[in-house]
C-alpha cells in the first residue's frame, strides 16, 4: 500500500487484531502462549520491514515504526497478563479480556 502513493499518518485506530487463545485446556496454555507470542513478533517485524523499505521520508517511517512497536508491546502485555490470569481463573481471565478491549480498543 505504501508504494501506491502518498501516506498520511493519523492517530485514529482503524483496525485491530486480537491475539487471544481459543478454548484450549490448561495443558496447552504454554504452547498457545508461545505460538501467539511468536505470531506477534513476526507481525511486528513484517510491518516494520514494510515501513523501512517504503518511499516514506525518515520522519514518517519513524512515526509508523514507533506506532507498530507500541501496538506490539500492548499485545505482548495483554498475552502475558491473560495467560497468567487464565492459569489461576478462566472466569476472571474472560472478565479481564473484556475490560482490556474496552480500555485499549
Amino acid at each position: 500500500l505504501l508504494s501506491y502513493g502518498k501516506l498520511k499518518v493519523i492517530e485514529e485506530i482503524l483496525w485491530h487484531v486480537k491475539l487471544l487463545p481459543n478454548s484450549d485446556g490448561k495443558a496447552n496454555l504454554t504452547g498457545s502462549f508461545k505460538k501467539l507470542l511468536n505470531i506477534s513478533r513476526r507481525t511486528e517485524a513484517s510491518l516494520i520491514s514494510v515501513v523501512s523499505n517504503s518511499t516514506l521520508n525518515f520522519q514518517e517511517k519513524q512515526i509508523l515504526t514507533d506506532s507498530i512497536q507500541k501496538k506490539a508491546l500492548l499485545e505482548k502485555l495483554q498475552l502475558f497478563g491473560y495467560y497468567k490470569i487464565i492459569g489461576c481463573s478462566p472466569w476472571l481471565a474472560r472478565r479481564v479480556k473484556v475490560l482490556w478491549y474496552k480500555l485499549f480498543s
